[in-house]
């Protein structure tokens, strides 16, 4: 499975911008895999679901602060990639808390992941703007990996 990590501080706005990756990957096209798949994960709004496009499964989770637990990082990302009876995701797309381990963790076990940065901009209007670039950032990872599924 294929990773894309975006990391950054607490609050920096990780799962702001993975809100975005998913309505802007809904409007492209892309479909939930199972109705039953998107479940939130706390009261900050934080998510998981698996979508699907010409014919891959790609998981997506914003919830990045922990990592140990039924709530770690490592332990959603090992979800989406055992779905559906081991025919799990294609891509995973998750959030990472920097300072916390977790991104070591993460290229333990997935040593070809993509990591890309979020800073913590202080105007929420400049905010917004970095949240959109990172967003479009993240699908065109997404979609280059898809155009080249064969790698």
């Amino acid at each position: 499975m294929k990773v894309i990590v975006l990391k950054g501080e607490n609050d920096s706005g990780k799962t702001q911008t993975l809100k975005i990756v998913y309505v802007l990957l809904l409007k492209e096209g892309y479909k939930q895999a199972d109705s039953n798949n998107f479940q939130y994960l706390d009261g900050n709004g934080d998510f998981i679901d698996i979508l699907e496009f010409k014919g891959k499964k790609i998981g997506i989770v914003t919830q990045g602060d922990y990592s140990e637990g039924e709530n770690s990082v490592k332990n959603h990302l090992k979800k989406l990639k055992d779905y559906d009876h081991n025919c799990g995701c294609d891509i995973a797309i998750c959030a990472c808390t920097i300072g916390k381990n977790i991104e070591k963790t993460i290229l333990e076990d997935y040593p070809k992941a993509r990591p890309i940065d979020k800073t913590t901009n202080e105007k929420v209007s400049l905010r917004l703007i970095e949240n959109t670039q990172k967003a479009m950032e993240i699908i065109k990872i997404l979609n280059d990996w898809l155009s080249n599924a064969t790698e």
